[in-house]
This record gives C-alpha cells, structure tokens and sequence, in this order.
C-alpha cells in the first residue's frame, strides 16, 4: 500500500502539460416517479392501445391493413405508429426522465421490443385462417349504409298463369257492368291466352262473340276448346244449345254424339231428345236406357225409352217401360192417354203373334 500511495503523490506533483480541466462531474439528483403517475401512465396506453383498436374494426379504411392486424390489435406496426412509441421514449411530452436512469427507460421500451419480436414470430398462414372479424365488419358497414341513405329495395315477383288470368276476369266483368263489350271482350281474351283449358272463361267469350252477330268466331272458339278437352261436356253443350238457336238441329247433335264415361242427366236429356227429333234411332234408346238407370223415378226418360223399344219391335220391354211411365210422376195427362192407347196396340200385337 505504501507503494500505490508513493505513486499517487507523484502524479499528484507532476506538472499538467494538458489545457484539459479535469472537473468533478455532478451526477443531479434522480427524481423519484410517484405511482400515480405509472398508474395513470397505463391508463392512457391502455385508452390509446382501446381506441387504435376500436377505429381500425369500426372505421372502414381504404389503406389496406396487413393480416396481423385482424389477429390483434397489440401486432399492429405495419402502418400505424405504435400508441406506447412516444410515451416511452425520453423526450416524451408527457414528462421527462433523466438520462442517467436508463433502468426507468428500459422498462418502458421492453414491451414494444417484445411486440415486435413477437410480430415477427407470427406465421402468415396461420394469420391468414383468421378473417372472419373482417368480412363481418364489412357486410355491417354495408347494412348501415343502406340503413342511413335510406334506399328502398324493389323485389320484383313473377305471377303465375293462373294469377295473371284472375286479374283479367276481374277486369272483363268490370267491363260488363259498366256495359263495355269491347272492353270485356279483350279482358276474357287475354285471360284465355294464359289459361287456354279454362272452359268458362271460353263460353263467357263465345257467348259475347255470339251477342255482338259474329257467329263464326264463337263457333270457333268452342269447338276448340272441345279439341282440347274431349271427355268435357260443358263446350258440347254450349255448342248444341248455339246450334239449336240457329235452327240446325241436325247439327247440333253431332257434338253430342261422343258419350262421356260419366255422363250428365243434363247432357244425356238434351243428347236423348235431339236423338229422337232426328230419328237416331240408336242414339235415342241408349240415351233413354241410361236415363232410366240413373233416374228410374221420371216418368219421362220411361216413356222415352217405351218408344224406342216398340220401334225396334221389342213389345214385351215396351209394355213394361209403358206401365213404369204411368206408375211414375213426370207426364201429362195427354201423356198418359198416350201411352194407354200404346199399351192396347201392343196387347193386341201380342194376342195376334200368340194366335199365329
């Protein structure tokens, strides 16, 4: 020790040769933070680091935002300038720290040093799985856009056949009860055009054709239909009733001449009378046969049937319908003379073949 002690007295004698003055440094005094202020300190990174956050998901922006940033808002360096960049620096605003106490300084720079170590660890196809946070944000923005601007959507529907004709039968029996032929006549023909196998819509239209003189056209207009349809029986007789009154009673059995497999006691009557009037023979017993199958209470569709049997010769079924049309409610008296004298010509037929 004596030594370093003889050395150190002669450094301390030998003259200074150097202009540099050697001062005592002055290390100042270091301040101590009060919590408050780090507590407040993580208040405001948090509210910035919230808010960053809150505006990039709400806020649609142009600038396109790297796949880290939809993974968490803590990642976000690409674009954006961290929230904890200028609160942890030394030349910060918000308050200032001696340069002399760098472990103060460390510890606010650490987590942006972890951030970004952390940025980098990050494997982009794994970010990229993650994105659905942004097409939700983006069908919002869209629906509060159209919510704000107010805009009306108009959805366009397509009406049926059968809808399009009903709107046309409204429209034709406007017409008739303001008493525009014209005017029905374009409505029946329109809804005819959507629903062609509508049989009453094409016998209203006939029937306005028929009352305006053109014939022909309703003519047309049921025989058609009767194409279409050649079971039906409503076009079959609406043309024999409009042949019936042009006086063309051969004629207007002919649509009748076609049996249906269910028929009408409408369509059978009207079929039987017209058979008889024109001497069809045939037609007006089978007719007549089934009248009485259906209907065995008339007394007519007997009588009907007791004349076409005596014609064809067959006496013993003749007197048998003879008496059922007497027994039976339907006939006049003159009628039912009628068929007394009948029955005494077939009495007197009958005696005169068992005498041969």
């Amino acid at each position: 020790m004596s030594a370093i002690n003889k050395a150190l007295a002669e450094l301390n004698n030998k003259p200074n040769h150097s202009n540099v003055n050697i001062e005592q440094a002055v290390i100042p005094k270091v301040r101590n933070t009060s919590p408050i202020v780090w507590v407040g300190v993580g208040v405001l990174v948090s509210l910035a680091m919230g808010s960053w956050a809150f505006s990039t998901v709400t806020k649609p922006s142009p600038v396109k935002v790297s796949l880290q940033d939809e993974r968490s808002p803590v990642l976000v360096r690409s674009s954006l300038e961290s929230p904890t960049a200028n609160l942890g620096s030394a030349s910060s605003g918000v308050f200032d720290l001696p340069k002399a106490e760098p472990a103060i300084s460390q510890k606010i720079a650490q987590p942006i040093t972890q951030v970004d170590a952390t940025a980098q660890m990050v494997e982009p196809q794994k970010v990229i799985q993650v994105d659905k946070p942004v097409l939700i944000a983006k069908v919002a923005a869209e629906h509060s856009s159209t919510a704000d601007t107010g805009e009306m959507v108009v959805e366009q529907v397509e009406l049926t056949s059968e809808q399009l004709a009903e709107k046309a039968i409204q429209r034709a029996n406007k017409s008739i009860d303001a008493n525009d032929i014209d005017g029905a006549l374009d409505n029946y023909t329109s809804a005819l055009r959507y629903t062609p196998d509508n049989e009453q819509v094409r016998q209203r239209l006939s029937a306005l054709y028929y009352g305006k003189g053109q014939t022909r056209k309703s003519y047309e207009l049921l025989q058609d239909g009767i194409n279409r349809n050649p079971n039906g029986e409503t076009l079959r007789i609406a043309l024999t009733k409009l042949l019936i009154k042009e006086n063309q009673q051969e004629a207007a059995l002919t649509p009748l001449i076609y049996l249906p497999e269910q028929p009408s006691l409408e369509y059978l009557s009207l079929r039987a009378g017209l058979a008889q009037r024109n001497k069809q023979a045939d037609v007006a017993y089978q007719s007549y046969e089934l009248l009485t199958q259906k209907n065995s209470d008339n007394a007519r569709w007997w009588l009907g049937l007791a004349i076409q049997q005596e014609r064809k010769m067959e006496l013993a079924k003749a007197k048998v319908a003879y008496q059922n049309a007497l027994e039976k409610i339907g006939v006049s008296g003159q009628s039912k003379a009628f068929i007394r004298d009948r029955l005494k010509v077939i009495e007197s037929l009958e005696g005169t073949n068992n005498a041969n």
